[in-house]
């Protein structure tokens, strides 16, 4: 282990700013990412493209089947969780 002499508070400062920064860096570094721009689909593209009715939609919600994204007022599904239903479905 290193030992190291501070004379003055700046250069503790300094010391202690660059040991954080660079743990903060490693914490960041082991993060995924988020999608930068997740597609969203509204409740008609959804219902066209799996072809049923918005009702089965509603059905689906409360079943937790296919769980939409409330925006403001409006109700959109994550494309990504669309596409991993279809998939598991």
């Amino acid at each position: 282990m290193n030992k190291t002499v501070v004379s003055t508070e700046a250069e503790l400062q300094a010391m202690m700013r660059s040991c954080i920064r660079e743990e903060l860096q490693h914490l960041i570094g082991q993060l995924t990412p988020p999608p930068d721009n997740p597609e969203y689909l509204t409740r008609k593209e959804v219902s066209k493209l799996l072809s049923v009715s918005l009702v089965t939609l509603n059905s689906w919600e409360k079943k937790k089947v296919l769980v939409p994204h409330r925006i403001g007022t409006r109700v959109l599904y994550l494309a990504s969780e669309v596409e991993q239903t279809l998939k598991q479905s």
